[in-house]
């Protein structure tokens, strides 16, 4: 198991978890991870990140770590089609990338309450 930590990009606050759990299974250098996070209260302000990945994304340009997720109440940008789990190339957190129709990607913003369900594989240093 590990430990995932919802936090803002600018100001990382704090939040009260009812639900706080992540797995994951290693073969090799792929990891596959789960993350099940609702939380009542959140602090964090600008872009929302979940830290706490257990083992660290290869580096390589790509970034192609990404898999699919869940959201229930939490706000999302205008024109969104898709959210995106992604870990980022070397560093240790999970970004949630916004798809839109016709127009540039962006990411899901802090929000003082939600339900965060996540299933995401990737390779490893």
């Amino acid at each position: 198991t590990w430990t995932p930590t919802v936090y803002g990009s600018a100001t990382a606050g704090t939040a009260n978890y009812s639900q706080r759990v992540g797995t994951y299974t290693k073969v090799g250098n792929l990891a596959y991870v789960q993350v099940y996070l609702i939380f009542s209260s959140f602090t964090g302000t600008s872009e929302m990140r979940i830290s706490g990945l257990p083992f660290t994304p290869e580096a390589g340009g790509y970034e192609n770590h990404m898999g699919s997720t869940i959201l229930h109440n939490i706000a999302l940008p205008s024109g969104t089609v898709q959210v995106t789990p992604r870990a980022l190339d070397g560093q240790g957190y999970l970004r949630l990338s916004v798809t839109k129709d016709n127009a540039a990607k962006d990411q899901v913003l802090c929000d003082s309450s939600g339900e965060i369900l996540i299933s995401l594989t990737y390779r490893t240093t």
